[in-house]
């Protein structure tokens, strides 16, 4: 744009000049003046229309670079655009990065609240455990298949095939419940053969017979036996059991103590065997708070039981009745 302009003031100023020697011809009246202004006229109109020429070129320069002005106008409006979406999502990102943090904050304040335990660390609670799924339902049976058609009969062959049994009949009413007997008298206690030597302990013992230590008697925590003064070899009396009870209690203050106590384990089975056991003393939720090591033999028709002290008071030996 700048070479056209250049171009043109070089056209005017030659113009110039031009008209400016015929002004002095004219002004001296020579012919030659005259002759200039038909040549000027001319050359004039050239250099007219050379400059309207070159103002054209400068009027479509001009329209051209403002259509790409226009063009980077409309580049930057778009721009702006992006820029102003971009904007609006930063905001909103802005937005849910404070609700987060207030609810961090929150969360942050329930588990201060509930992590007052002691100051281990930033470490946060364990979450509950997942509700374990519920089971599937079962699905249904099959339906029973149709029972086979039965095949026609055979021809009668040389040695014919055992038949089929026939259906069983239908189960008979049951008859009427006789009376019954009369409960019959308790018979004698068995005696051991001779030819059979059971230990000594089975006829070297004392009787527990004292009511309250039969197991399932409980009380209200005021009884309290203590077996502490308590060894040798001892037989429970048929009328508290017969036997220590195998299985640990439900509940303490039984059997006229605070702690019962029950055998931790089965009896012997054999016939004068001697088997070493445990006794264990039942208090609040432990079966076996206190213990103590006993010996137990199998007389035949009873058990005697090798008892020492016990590790404590208020304990107690039970029946199992």
């Amino acid at each position: 744009m700048q070479h056209a302009c250049r171009g043109s003031t070089v056209h005017v100023v030659t113009w110039l000049m031009h008209l400016r020697q015929l002004f002095l011809s004219l002004s001296l009246g020579d012919e030659h003046g005259r002759c200039l202004v038909g040549v000027m006229a001319e050359t004039c109109t050239n250099a007219l229309r050379a400059v309207q020429e070159q103002l054209e070129k400068l009027q479509r320069s001009f329209w051209d670079q403002n259509a790409e002005l226009l063009k980077l106008a409309a580049a930057v409006a778009g721009q702006n655009s992006i820029v102003s979406k971009h904007t609006e999502d930063l905001q909103t990102v802005t937005n849910e990065l404070q609700h987060l943090g207030k609810n961090l904050a929150a969360l942050n304040a329930t588990v201060q609240v509930r992590g007052a335990e002691g100051a281990k660390g930033e470490k946060g609670d364990t979450g509950e455990e997942g509700r374990k799924g519920d089971a599937g339902e079962k699905g249904r049976q099959g339906d029973v298949g149709e029972k086979g058609a039965v095949g026609e009969k055979g021809n009668t062959g040389n040695n014919g095939t055992t038949g089929l049994p026939g259906y069983k009949g239908q189960k008979g009413e049951r008859g009427v419940d006789g009376l019954q007997g009369e409960k019959g008298e308790r018979g004698s206690v068995g005696s051991v053969p001779t030819s059979f030597l059971l230990p000594s302990e089975c006829s070297n013992y004392s009787v527990l017979n004292e009511t309250w230590r039969k197991v399932s008697q409980t009380n209200d925590g005021t009884a309290n036996n203590c077996d502490n003064g308590l060894s040798g070899w001892k037989r429970f009396a048929d009328g508290i059991g017969g036997k220590m009870p195998e299985i640990c209690p439900s509940t303490d203050f039984r059997c006229g103590t605070d702690a019962p106590g029950w055998l931790n384990g089965a009896h012997p089975t054999t016939i004068g065997q001697r088997a070493s056991m445990t006794v264990c003393f039942k208090w609040t939720s432990r079966c076996c708070q206190w213990s103590t090591s006993i010996q137990v033999t199998n007389c035949a028709l009873y058990f005697v039981y090798n008892l020492p002290n016990t590790p404590h008071c208020s304990l107690a030996y039970c029946g199992d009745a």
